[in-house]
């Protein structure tokens, strides 16, 4: 059987300064990897998106010495988001690093947990992330996906190679095969 490959990329947008700590932890969780560009906007490309992401100690250590209010914003931000865990103390800690409950996060699918939405949020107001996401299994299948975020993590449009056949179906051209074996 073969093996499904895919990448993923954004546009370059501006990120909150506010909310620089949030990104910084969402690039970590996610995978992701930051490209910034000459005028100083970011752009991301996902790489490990949809497996495990590492243990909690290394996700924590990565952050090194939080003060406890860094720690604090991260943990609001986690109370305040959709972010599911089963614990309703999350922010009780003094210091990120003596997160008691940190395998408990990482113990849940990390798509379902920490999403490309979120990310959005981080944008600067009135900025548009836009992802594209190509993938296929060998030469079987091809797919590709667009989708685009406003700043507050709504989509707002969304585009899929897979349509062409329901536009051909609504132009009424009926004798067409799938472009995959």
């Amino acid at each position: 059987m073969a093996t499904y490959e895919s990448k993923t990329r954004t546009n370059y947008v501006k990120i909150d300064p506010k909310k620089r700590l949030i990104a910084d932890f969402l690039v970590r969780v996610m995978q992701l990897e930051e490209h910034k560009n000459h005028d100083g906007l970011s752009a991301f490309t996902i790489h490990g998106y949809g497996s495990s992401c590492c243990d909690a100690s290394e996700l924590w250590a990565d952050f090194g010495e939080l003060t406890t209010c860094d720690s604090e914003v991260i943990m609001t931000w986690l109370r305040q988001s959709d972010a599911p865990t089963d614990k309703d103390d999350l922010g009780d800690c003094q210091n990120l690093g003596e997160l008691a409950h940190a395998e408990a996060l990482l113990e849940y699918n990390i798509e379902s947990i920490f999403t490309i939405e979120m990310l959005a949020t981080c944008m600067e107001e009135g900025e548009t992330l836009v992802v594209m996401h190509v993938g296929s299994e060998k030469n079987r299948y091809l797919t590709g996906i667009s989708m685009a975020y406003s700043s507050d993590g709504k989509m707002i449009a969304e585009v899929n190679i897979d349509n062409i056949y329901k536009k051909l179906e609504e132009a009424g051209v009926s004798n067409v095969t799938r472009a995959e074996y």
